[in-house]
């Protein structure tokens, strides 16, 4: 009797705290707290998808632009020629900054160009002029610029630092724009440290056979962690589960990598759901958009909105 008193008490005493605005009798912690917001820009982002369909055939933005629809076919192409992997559209955040300020559709035309003529490793960016980008832009066949002027420079001039390996096609790049951009790696796709994804995602029922979230990197394999939709359940890789009935339904989702605890913690709706360990030293970085494994469907699509990354 005496129990039944003190808990109705408590309840009544909660809700008129909360009723007061004196709410931290309760508060609940989101996966965010303690860390600190990387500040991204639209340079920060390289769509990959089938190397021969143009942005718009398998990319949009909808929703008056606040939401990505990503999508692919089971039968497209990879999104580089003799790429033994499978068809894609995602989204590589590359977490670096640039030296200049580039109007983001110059950047953007820069890109485009630039992946029709040689393909970057990851972790590798531009540090370019204005003009090289204008270039750049001007050479996908954007109709709002005009190609400047710009000299010659000789190829043996370049200054990287990166994959030695990449040496070469750097040079070639730079042969191809006539222009003598300083090429390095700016360190900022994570090799140490905890860093954390966060984004809201919806997948159309029909979907299946597709990753729509990775951690890409790892010691011994492509990846530390791949989020994968199967029959309408979100799952790591294709067992341990994660959400389900996920399909036609928005979902927020955080995915905090200690990389030093080698751990992968997943969260759903502010929810901890999985807890999985990594798979050793590796340099990372965070994708995201639909990506086709085995038993995948013809169509698959997903769509996200709210992405940011943390760090602590």
């Amino acid at each position: 009797m005496m129990l039944n008193y003190f808990c109705k008490n408590f309840l009544v005493q909660l809700v008129l705290s909360f009723l007061n605005g004196q709410d931290n009798l309760c508060v609940l912690a989101l996966p965010t707290d303690g860390f600190t917001r990387v500040n991204l820009s639209p340079s920060n982002f390289q769509l990959h998808k089938p190397w021969d369909q143009p942005t718009g055939n398998r990319y949009s933005l909808v929703d008056e632009g606040s939401v990505e629809k990503f999508w692919v076919y089971r039968t497209d192409q990879p999104f580089k020629q003799g790429s033994p992997t499978k068809p894609r559209t995602e989204m590589r955040i590359s977490i670096a900054e640039l030296y200049k300020d580039i109007d983001d559709e110059y950047w953007k035309g820069f890109y485009e160009a630039k992946d029709a003529i040689v393909d970057y490793s990851p972790g590798v960016k531009l540090n370019l002029s204005f003009d090289a980008a204008i270039k750049g832009a001007s050479r996908c066949g954007s109709p709002a610029v005009q190609t400047p002027s710009i000299p010659s420079s000789p190829a043996d001039n370049l200054e990287y630092e990166g994959d030695p390996e990449m040496i070469e096609p750097m040079k070639e790049l730079q042969r191809s724009f006539g222009v003598d951009p300083h090429l390095q790696t700016l360190g900022h796709d994570y090799t140490s440290g905890v860093w954390q994804f966060e984004g809201n995602f919806y997948v159309p029922s029909g979907t299946t056979g597709a990753c729509i979230m990775q951690v890409f990197g790892a010691a011994s394999q492509a990846t530390t962690l791949q989020l994968r939709v199967y029959d309408g359940n979100l799952r790591v890789y294709q067992s341990q589960g994660v959400a389900s009935n996920i399909y036609d339904k928005w979902f927020k989702l955080n995915v905090i990598h200690d990389v030093g605890n080698s751990r992968v913690t997943i969260f759903i709706n502010n929810v901890q759901k999985v807890v999985v360990g990594g798979r050793g030293p590796s340099t990372f970085y965070f994708k995201y958009g639909v990506y086709a494994q085995d038993g995948s469907s013809n169509y698959m699509e997903s769509r996200w909105r709210g992405i940011r990354v943390f760090r602590r």
